[in-house]
Order: C-alpha cells, then sequence, then structure tokens
C-alpha cells in the first residue's frame, strides 16, 4: 500500500502573475523551529526575505478556544529571513461564535503570536497569516475575526485561499484582506482508487481555475507542495 507524505513543513511559494521568473521562499510547519543542513541551502537559495512560519493551530475544544501545537524553537534555529507568523484554525472553531467570542479570540491569537515572537527573538514581518478552509456557513464570523485581526495589530493580514473557494467564490465569499495565497494541493482524496495524483493533478486543478481572471482579488500568491512516494 503507498503512503502519500505531504511535506507540508516546505511550500513552494512563487506569483501568481506573468510568466517569469518570481521571488520563492518557503513554508515552515514543523511543530519545532529548527533547521536540518538542507533545509538552511534551500532557504539561503530563495530568493525572497521572507519564511512563512506556523506558529499554533487554533481549535474549539468542548466549547473553548484552545491553541494546538504551539511552535518551540530549537537553540541552533537562525535566519537571516523575516518571519511571517502563519496560524491554522479550524473551520469549527467559527461555528456558533458571537461578536465577543470574536474578540477574544482575535485577541487571544495576537498575544499568542506576540508572545512567541518575544520569546525566541523573532525578527518578524509586518505581516500575519491566517489558514482556514472556511465554509459558506462560517464565512461571515472568519471575515469579521481577519477584519479584527488587522484593527488590533496593525498589520497586514493574509489569509491562504483553498482551490473550492475560488470555484465557488459567489458561496464561499470573498476575504477582506489585499492579498491571498492560493493552495495548489490535495486535488482528490489518497483513498481513491486511482491513478491520479492526489496530492497535485494539473487537470483537475485546471478545472478549479479555470475562471481565476475572475476572481476579484488579483494580489495572489501560490502555494505549491513539495512531497515525496514512499511504500
Amino acid at each position: 500500500m503507498k503512503i502519500i507524505q505531504l511535506l507540508l513543513a516546505l511550500l513552494l511559494v512563487i506569483s501568481c502573475k506573468e510568466k517569469q521568473t518570481h521571488p520563492y521562499t518557503y513554508y515552515y510547519w514543523k511543530t519545532n523551529l529548527a533547521l536540518n543542513q538542507t533545509e538552511k541551502k534551500a532557504l539561503v537559495k530563495s530568493t525572497s526575505p521572507y519564511l512563512y512560519t506556523r506558529f499554533f493551530d487554533v481549535d474549539k475544544i468542548n466549547g473553548k478556544f484552545e491553541p494546538v501545537a504551539v511552535i518551540t524553537k530549537d537553540e541552533s534555529f537562525s535566519t537571516e529571513k523575516e518571519i511571517i507568523p502563519t496560524i491554522f484554525i479550524t473551520n469549527r472553531t467559527f461555528f456558533e461564535i458571537n461578536e465577543s467570542d470574536i474578540k477574544f479570540l482575535t485577541e487571544s491569537v495576537y498575544q499568542l503570536i506576540q508572545k512567541k515572537v518575544k520569546e525566541y527573538k523573532l525578527t518578524s514581518s509586518n505581516e500575519i497569516q491566517i489558514d482556514c478552509d472556511w465554509t459558506a456557513g462560517t464565512k461571515d464570523d472568519y471575515f469579521k475575526f481577519l477584519n479584527e485581526l488587522k484593527k488590533i495589530s496593525g498589520k497586514e493580514i493574509t489569509c491562504t485561499l483553498r482551490l473550492h473557494q475560488v470555484k465557488d467564490k459567489n458561496l464561499m465569499g470573498i476575504p477582506p484582506v489585499k492579498k491571498v495565497y492560493l493552495m495548489c494541493y490535495s486535488t482528490s482524496s489518497p483513498l481513491e482508487n486511482s491513478d491520479k495524483n492526489s496530492i497535485l493533478d494539473v487537470n483537475i486543478l485546471k478545472s478549479y481555475l479555470s475562471k481565476l481572471e475572475e476572481y476579484p482579488l488579483k494580489n495572489i500568491e501560490v502555494a505549491l507542495p513539495i512531497y515525496s512516494w514512499e511504500l
């Protein structure tokens, strides 16, 4: 049986504009912030001054907002890249949430970001990125969260964008940000009995993005997976 390994620690980010050479960098999606020699070399070669770094996840557990797998840092870690804090928030976090909940959640997320930046003496950029696979039922509250985070942090807030959120933009809504990051992976289920590449199938990708030029936000970056296959 084949086991698919998607290395979410490193997602190549390139610009989705003209056909030319663009700056690129990586997502760091491990729990412990540490770089091996291969990762160090790859990061040094990257042409963007940023490293998108997952700080923690947020989930709703027993009705309470909880940070999950908060990042730690190895003493040997060092980089000249500016760190862009990236936070994954589960869609269910926004189920049955009210205005005071949104404000509390926003303040808690920002405070924890600040705490980790200070604790680990990280050089952080003016950007915070939020990763959430929001749905039609949670979009309004999620978008309120993004606006509130921009308000209290004074930072540029960006967010990820899933393929189905592009294709079904009228149903899914348009996030209130100036820049989005299009996640071009998981185009089909790895459990399907198929010869398709479940991580990134170009034909499926094209079907989702056939009307990308109609998407209202024009500042779109593209995230592509670095992955391997194992027996």
